[in-house]
């Protein structure tokens, strides 16, 4: 597996050779240089299908179909000049076939995302789009605004690369950042930035001295290292978490995408014409509700994992029960509604009989079984208003208010064989004398409990302080 990484690192190497290359070259020659990369980048695809095997190949034989039509394009062919109707030339159909074989693929590919994170990918695509499309219609309204004729895939091949940009923006997400999707999202951002320089200076770029043409070859050399990096053989998998950086990256990107629409809203503001900035004004007004639906969504799911954290704050994560902390918050609140409702309340403490024997003889994985299977029978035994916790270790705490004495002991006496195991339990019962305090309470359920355990266990014992039984009760 050494051999594979070494690809990638010595193509990278040649990527940076060719690019310093292009910069010393003469500036006739550069659009030659740039009309090979872009020739390369399907051999790219086909050598990475071949050296991986990814399982999911459709998306790099669309990527291979895509890019080989645009480098049909950029071949010097008196073909792709020829018209066909209204203006268009066979040179632009090869063009949007191109953009369609490469967006089905990705979009295919990246179908695995849920549809709550469809969703977010939507509207941030949406922010994204938006933003710069408004640069897009800012140069391409400075353009027409000039008397050279401007050919139909200069003004359209930018939104189209938005929309390429946005799809493999899913794939980023179901990847959790892998370095191959990431790259192939950095190689259509370049793509994108030549077509908006091509868009504002067209006529430089058929002689190769725009910078546009600059970024056709990084856009070709980064977007075939994708293809030999060795992550493009799993990231079509199972989907992932995207990383806090890639969160913080994603964030930074949608800010600056926000404020995209208003910035070239105010750079119309000295131009003489003035129609292309209504395009801009509803654009910027787009965004921002988009922006503030973005952040509504974000505040429920903040509210939704403060939920989820506070409910695994108060469960043991083994029985599913209660934790101690809960029951104890759970016998304060349950005093003071005593003394208010005026009933009576009893606490009692039960422990598994030889537990750590049992776990010493069957283990411990068989241990945690045996305490599930009794949390979850005794809980459907007990009534809804008999509050049950795991108090630590093989211990429970039970908790009935409003019941007398005998009805709790014949609903400990109704917990044994619950679960069907075999397993006895011990128990301490103390009912509250309505002036003790809860530690004193639960003392007196402990000392009650090692008396169980002391007379030979599978027995529960009541304490040995009478308490003052107060009137409101259920006989």
């Amino acid at each position: 597996m050494t051999e594979r990484p070494l690809v990638f690192r010595v193509a990278a190497m040649v990527a940076a050779g060719v690019l310093v290359t292009y910069l010393w070259l003469p500036v006739e020659h550069r659009l030659d240089l740039a009309t090979v990369a872009i020739a390369v980048v399907p051999l790219t695809f086909l050598a990475g299908i071949l050296l991986y095997r990814p399982p999911g190949r459709a998306i790099w034989w669309t990527l291979l179909v895509g890019t080989a039509a645009w480098g049909i394009l950029s071949l010097p062919l008196t073909l792709m000049r020829a018209e066909l109707v209204g203006g268009v030339l066979v040179g632009d159909v090869m063009s949007i076939v191109g953009y369609v074989v490469v967006i089905a693929g990705v979009v295919s590919a990246s179908g695995r995302v849920t549809s709550e994170a469809a969703r977010s990918v939507a509207l941030d695509g949406t922010i994204f789009g938006l933003g710069c499309a408004a640069v897009i219609w800012s140069f391409a309204a400075e353009t027409q605004a000039t008397e050279s004729p401007i050919a139909f895939t200069t003004v359209t091949s930018p939104l189209l690369d938005l929309l390429v940009i946005i799809a493999a923006s899913r794939i980023v997400l179901t990847s959790g950042g892998a370095p191959s999707p990431v790259l192939l999202v950095l190689g259509m951002s370049a793509m994108t930035v030549g077509d908006v320089l091509q868009l504002a200076d067209p006529i430089r770029v058929q002689g190769g001295y725009s910078s546009a043409v600059f970024w056709y070859v990084v856009s070709a050399f980064v977007a075939g290292l994708g293809a030999l990096h060795p992550s493009m053989a799993r990231f079509a998998g199972r989907s992932r978490r995207p990383s806090a950086g890639l969160e913080r990256i994603q964030l930074t990107v949608l800010a600056v995408a926000a404020v995209m629409p208003p910035l070239m809203l105010l750079r119309e503001h000295d131009r003489p014409q003035g129609l292309s900035a209504w395009p801009l004004l509803l654009m910027t007004a787009v965004v921002f509700g988009l922006v503030m639906l973005r952040l509504g969504r974000m505040m429920r799911l903040v509210d939704q994992q403060r939920g989820q954290l506070q409910a695994l704050a108060r469960t043991d994560h083994l029985t599913s029960l209660p934790n101690r902390r809960t029951g104890e918050a759970e016998m304060h609140r349950m005093v003071a509604e005593a003394v208010e409702q005026d009933v009576s309340l009893v606490v009692a403490l039960l422990d598994l009989d030889h537990f750590k024997g049992f776990n010493d003889l069957h283990g411990h994985p068989a241990g945690d079984r045996l305490l599930e299977t009794t949390a979850s029978a005794w809980r459907r035994s007990l009534p809804p208003d008999v509050f049950l916790s795991r108090h630590g270790g093989e211990e429970f705490l039970m908790l009935a208010k409003g019941r007398h004495p005998d009805n709790v002991r014949l609903l400990l006496e109704g917990l044994r064989g619950a679960a069907q195991t075999g397993q006895t339990f011990s128990g301490g019962v103390a009912v509250w004398d309505g002036i003790e305090s809860v530690a004193a309470m639960v003392a007196r359920a402990d000392v009650a409990l090692y008396a169980a355990k002391a007379g030979g266990r599978d027995a529960v014992r009541f304490s040995e302080v009478r308490p003052v039984v107060l009137q409101g009760v259920d006989a």
